[in-house]
């Protein structure tokens, strides 16, 4: 072994107690990109006694997640998840997760795909009535509750082929918004208790977990009670025995509040921020328009327009470039290993930051401004990792861009957008990267 394949990497000094600690909680999402020197891919700071290490290189992370990903297992924060998801995709490693894997990604198979967008065009003329209403009175709209209201039905649409009433589902509304916020502070605490030990912490989890239990047993019960239904969603799937064989009642639940978070959260607060950076930049926003008008004039998207409107999809791209929701994903070094030349230790955590990686001028140019037409040309395929990357890459990334797309195109087709406070949103990182404030927008109906 070389010297150069020895390099130690930096490290970031803290605190003599808390390390880190502080910087961290203040802004995870800039702590992980930006806390090590200038020019260095990887750097090691510590949180209390604990050492652990953030790579902000695109190549690095290649390595960790495809070249020698069986070297790098998923690590403790995703433990920590399964107090609210249980044994979902996301919270497994190894055999387990194969399996869970090869059983439920049929189900985002190109028929379910078409069958949902189908369903989504009836929730999206409900929201565009609402949001035309509010153009008529001169209202704005927040855009973070209605976008995170309006996922919420496509899940629910899409998990069970019903029409969720929010008013009538307000515990079930408010636990997943919640869920957020809870397994933030469940990761990020220095000391965190077993589940069974009934803190504050511990029992709002519980009770975020049981309120999304109970809406789904309901569900799940009408479903079997009606074996002659003519749906086709994701628990439809779930439910039927394949040749991977079936789930336990107990691993449907899993995967539900699985799917529940992660489709939730990430593409409302992805959603959010797209019609934000429009609102803000109106040379995008006339480019967009001009692709709308020109694909679908006034008539709904359908599935075939999907592959059309390329600088709406690329809108939704470099939305999720600037603002990933997933900011970083951690995993553990196995077996002592050598990645671009560093020495990783056996059993180091690691911190890989996609908004590090995202916002670096090493890949991107002027990576700090909103282009999407960045994407019309040659761009660093490995540097663009917003939905992971390799085995564990999101099982629902394609019909995340799918909702997106459509959901975009048809407010596009409808209204012009302006923003009530053109100052800058900044950022919140919890679990995702969330809007710092709420974001009111002006309707104009486009003629």
């Amino acid at each position: 072994m070389d010297m150069e394949a020895q390099k130690e990497i930096p490290q970031v000094r803290g605190h003599w107690f808390y390390g880190s600690l502080r910087e961290l909680n203040e802004s995870p999402h800039s702590f992980f990109a930006n806390a090590g020197p200038e020019g260095h891919g990887l750097f090691q700071f510590r949180i209390l006694h604990k050492k652990m290490i953030s790579v902000v290189d695109a190549d690095c992370a290649l390595h960790i997640f495809k070249t020698n990903s069986q070297n790098y297992i998923r690590g403790s924060n995703f433990k920590k998840l399964q107090a609210i998801l249980g044994l979902g995709l996301i919270c497994l490693e190894g055999d387990l997760w194969k399996q869970h894997r090869r059983f439920v990604a049929p189900a985002f198979k190109p028929d379910f795909l078409k069958y949902s967008l189908s369903q989504n065009i009836q929730l999206i003329h409900s929201l565009l009535e609402e949001w035309t209403q509010h153009s008529l009175e001169s209202k704005p709209v927040e855009i973070v509750d209605q976008m995170r209201r309006f996922t919420l039905s496509v899940i629910v649409k899409a998990l069970f082929s019903i029409d969720i009433d929010l008013e009538k589902n307000q515990q079930l509304y408010r636990a997943i918004v919640e869920a957020n916020d809870l397994i933030f502070r469940r990761n990020f605490s220095p000391f965190p208790f077993p589940n069974w030990v009934p803190t504050p912490l511990n029992r709002r989890i519980a009770h975020t977990r049981r309120a999304m239990d109970k809406f789904s047993n309901q569900q799940i019960s009408l479903k079997q009670q009606n074996p002659d239904r003519d749906t086709n969603d994701i628990v439809d799937y779930l439910l039927t025995p394949n040749q991977n064989g079936e789930l336990s009642h107990d691993e449907m639940l899993d995967e539900i509040r699985t799917l529940f978070i992660a489709g939730f959260e990430t593409t409302a607060t992805s959603l959010t921020w797209a019609l934000y950076l429009i609102a803000r930049t109106p040379d995008v926003a006339a480019r967009w328009m001009q692709e709308l008008d020109h694909c679908l004039g006034k008539r709904d998207p359908t599935w075939d327009d999907i592959a059309k409107l390329k600088y709406t999809e690329n809108i939704f791209k470099e939305t999720l470039r600037l603002y990933p929701p997933a900011y970083g994903l951690s995993r553990m070094c196995v077996a002592e290993d050598i990645n671009q030349g560093y020495r990783i230790p056996a059993g180091s955590p690691l911190l890989v930051s996609i908004f590090g990686i995202h916002r670096s001028a090493k890949y991107w140019e002027d990576p700090d401004q909103f282009k999407p037409e960045r994407f019309e040309k040659d761009w660093p395929q490995h540097a663009y990792l917003p939905f992971g990357m390799g085995k564990h890459s999101c099982i629902g990334s394609r019909f995340a861009y799918i909702e997106a797309i459509l959901i975009l195109a048809s407010i596009g087709q409808r209204f012009t957008l302006a923003l009530e406070d053109s100052a800058e949103v900044p950022p919140n990182a919890k679990v995702t990267l969330l809007p710092s404030r709420k974001i009111f927008v002006h309707l104009r109906q486009r003629t």
